[in-house]
C-alpha cells in the first residue's frame, strides 16, 4: 500500500503545480518592444551625486596685515564671473589697501604705495602675475609678507591653485618664502599658511556704506 499511496501523492502535486498557470520551461525568445511597457525599457535615473549636492563653494578673500604682523582673510564678494575677471578684481582690491573701516580695525597691508598687480593667464590651475612693487619697495622683512598677501589672496579664487609671479618681461621673480629661502617656482597658498592667522571677515560688515 505505501508504494501506492506515494505514487498517488506524487500525482497530486504535478496536478496542483498544473493549475498554478506555470509556464513550460522552453527555449528563451525575443519579445517585440512595442509590446513592452515604456517604463521598463527606460534607462534607470543615477542617483544623484553626493560630491555634486556636497559641493563646496568660497567667498574670494583679500589677506590683510594685522598690527601683530600676521596675515588674515578679509571676505570680499565678487559677483560670478570667469576665473581671471575675479582674480583681476580681487588683486585690485588687495593693491588698493584696506579701506578706512578695516584701518580703523587695524588691518593694514606690507604692500607700499603704486603698487600694481596684473593677472597676465590662468592655465592649468596656475595664474600667472605680473608684479610692480612701484616707487616704494617693502622693507626686507615684510617682503615675505607682501609676497604672502598676493598668494593668499589669489589662491582664494576657485580655479586658482599657484601663482608664478613676473616681471614685466616675463621672467619670474625670486621671492622669498616665510623661512627666508628663495625661490622662483610657482607659489601655493601652503607656502605661506604660517604667516595667517584668524577667520575671514566681510568687507560688508567692516565697511559702514
Amino acid at each position: 500500500m505505501k508504494p501506492l499511496r506515494w505514487v498517488l501523492t506524487l500525482m497530486a502535486v504535478v496536478v496542483l503545480l498544473s493549475s498554478c498557470g506555470l509556464p513550460d520551461s522552453g527555449p528563451p525568445r525575443s519579445i517585440d518592444p512595442t509590446d513592452v511597457p515604456y517604463h521598463l525599457l527606460g534607462s534607470a535615473s543615477a542617483a544623484p551625486s553626493t560630491t555634486q549636492r556636497g559641493a563646496r563653494t568660497t567667498t574670494p578673500r583679500v589677506y590683510l596685515m594685522t598690527g601683530a604682523e600676521r596675515l588674515v582673510a578679509v571676505e570680499a564678494p565678487l559677483p560670478p564671473s570667469d576665473v581671471k575677471h575675479v582674480l583681476e578684481q580681487l588683486l585690485s582690491q588687495l593693491a588698493q589697501g584696506p579701506n578706512e573701516a578695516q584701518r580703523s580695525a587695524g588691518l593694514g597691508t606690507a604692500l607700499g604705495p603704486g603698487v600694481t598687480l596684473t593677472v597676465n593667464d590662468v592655465t592649468d590651475r596656475t595664474a600667472v602675475v605680473q608684479l610692480d612693487l612701484g616707487a616704494q619697495d617693502p622693507a626686507a622683512d615684510k617682503l615675505p609678507l607682501a609676497i604672502g598677501q598676493i598668494v593668499l589672496t589669489a589662491t582664494s579664487v576657485r580655479g586658482v591653485d599657484r601663482v608664478q609671479l613676473v616681471r614685466q618681461d616675463g621672467q619670474p621673480i625670486e621671492v622669498p618664502l616665510p623661512g627666508g629661502a628663495l625661490t622662483v617656482q610657482p607659489l601655493e597658498a601652503k607656502d605661506y599658511a604660517p604667516l595667517a592667522v584668524g577667520s575671514a571677515r566681510s568687507t560688508r560688515q567692516a565697511d559702514p556704506t
